[in-house]
């Protein structure tokens, strides 16, 4: 793993981020992989760290999940975000209200990604799902047995002019 390598990723998130106060790594024992990109006191990251992984067993404890992909925590203008980048490695953020949240996600995912590829460049990317194989619980495809039905179109819906809006009434 190039620890600079990623630390160049982080700081490109912090730069290009609104919001973003800093970002670390670190393990599934809640350890530092590298010092914190803006200074973030490293005890404090730990322990934003041990909390996230306790609320992950306390869940997978009450609620029989297996784990934790993201959690995104919101106080009055901050949010701290921990998402898993790979099983051993997680991202942990801390940021401000400065945008739009939806533009935070999208930094956040981006940035995953980008560390899971230089984490193991091997590693099929979790936006593409793998390729399953085809079934076989039908037997053997044949000329026989790879017809479909028909299919039939659903009758056009009747002709209504009115301007309609989501969840409200026809404005005329």
């Amino acid at each position: 793993m190039d620890i600079e390598k990623l630390n160049g990723i982080l700081r490109k998130f912090l730069a290009n981020t609104r919001g973003i106060e800093d970002a670390v790594l670190v393990s599934q024992e809640a350890e530092l992989i590298a010092d914190p990109i803006q200074g973030w006191d490293e005890q404090s990251a730990m322990g934003m760290a041990v909390a996230m992984f306790g609320l992950t067993d306390n869940t997978y404890e009450h609620l029989g999940w297996p784990g934790l992909d993201q959690m995104w925590l919101q106080a009055q203008d901050h949010y701290f975000i921990g998402v898993r980048c790979t099983d051993d490695v997680y991202l942990l953020v801390k940021a401000v209200h400065a945008g739009r949240l939806g533009e935070l996600r999208m930094a956040v995912e981006r940035t995953v990604e980008q560390l899971q590829a230089a984490i193991d460049p091997q590693a099929v990317p979790a936006s593409n799902p793998p390729v399953l194989p085809p079934s076989t619980h039908n037997g053997p495809i044949s000329p026989s047995n790879t017809s479909s039905p028909p299919e039939k179109s659903p009758p056009p819906p009747p002709s209504d002019n009115r301007l309609k809006y989501r969840n409200r009434r026809p404005l005329f």
